[in-house]
């Protein structure tokens, strides 16, 4: 999340938005990621750790690629969404 931070300078440029608009990226990145703690805990103790991770790695790499290549800020918001769920 703290690479995305800086860019919340330039992100409303890009994308033509107001900066409240784009400070919903960080609002969603946590909201995901502090929903998704307690999910993924239960999920590792039936399934064990390793499938779980590796599960969330890849949800978070979708997450990381959806966000670069989005083209509009519901597409960014939907990556930053993916990267808070992969990375709980």
């Amino acid at each position: 999340m703290k690479s995305s931070l800086p860019a919340l300078v330039v992100l409303p440029r890009v994308f033509q938005v107001t900066t409240h608009q784009m400070a919903w990226s960080v609002t969603l990145f946590l909201l995901f990621f502090s929903i998704m703690q307690p999910i993924w805990a239960i999920a590792s103790e039936y399934m064990g750790r390793k499938p779980v991770i590796v599960i969330a790695l890849i949800i978070a790499i979708l997450g990381c690629i959806c966000s670069l290549f989005s083209t509009n800020l519901p597409m960014y918001l939907l990556g930053r969404s993916l990267e808070g769920i992969g990375t709980a």
